[in-house]
C-alpha cells in the first residue's frame, strides 16, 4: 500500500464523515509510521492543522486502515481531540456509515507480525513479542507457564 493510497482511503472516509454532516479539521499530512507497534495511528494537531500517522504493520490491510483512519479523523472534529463524550457520541453515528470506532485496539496479529517468537518443545505454547526483552535473550532462565519447563526455540 503507498502513500497515494493512504490518501485516498483518506478520501473516502472523509467524504463518509462529510454525508453525515460531520465536519473534519484540516488535514495536511498523511504518513506511514514503521515505529508504531502498540498503537494503530495516531493524530497530531499544530494550531488549526493536523498530521494523521497509520501503522506500518497495516500496509496489507486495508480494513484496518480504513478503521483507523476513522478514528483518526474523527480526532480532527471539533469536541474530538480527546475520547470524551462527544468523541464516542459521533462514533455512534458513524455506525450508519459500517465504521466501528472504538478506544480500544484489538487487531489480529500472526506469528509474522511479531519479530519475536519463542516455542515451548514441549506443550507447543508461543511467547511472541515486539521486544527483545530479557526473555528472548536468556530464554534458558524462564520456565513456560503451561507445562512448567524450560525447552524453548526461536520460530
Amino acid at each position: 500500500m503507498t502513500t497515494a493510497t493512504l490518501e485516498s482511503i483518506y478520501n473516502q472516509v472523509n467524504a463518509d464523515f462529510l454525508s453525515l454532516g460531520i465536519q473534519t479539521g484540516n488535514v495536511t499530512k498523511l504518513s506511514w509510521n514503521g515505529r508504531f507497534k502498540k498503537v494503530n495511528g495516531r493524530c497530531r494537531r499544530k494550531g488549526t492543522e493536523y498530521q494523521i500517522e497509520i501503522s506500518k504493520m497495516f500496509l496489507d490491510r486495508p480494513d484496518e486502515v480504513r478503521k483507523t483512519m476513522a478514528h483518526e479523523i474523527l480526532h480532527t472534529v471539533d469536541g474530538c481531540f480527546n475520547h470524551g463524550d462527544k468523541f464516542h457520541e459521533l462514533a455512534q453515528t458513524l455506525k450508519k456509515c459500517g465504521y466501528n470506532i472504538t478506544t480500544k485496539r484489538h487487531v489480529d496479529y500472526t506469528d509474522d507480525d511479531y519479530p519475536y517468537v519463542m516455542e515451548c518443545n514441549c506443550c507447543g505454547s508461543k511467547v511472541r513479542n515486539f521486544k527483545k526483552t530479557d526473555f528472548f535473550k536468556n530464554p534458558d532462565r524462564w520456565i513456560c507457564g503451561r507445562c512448567k519447563k524450560s525447552d524453548w526455540t526461536r520460530d
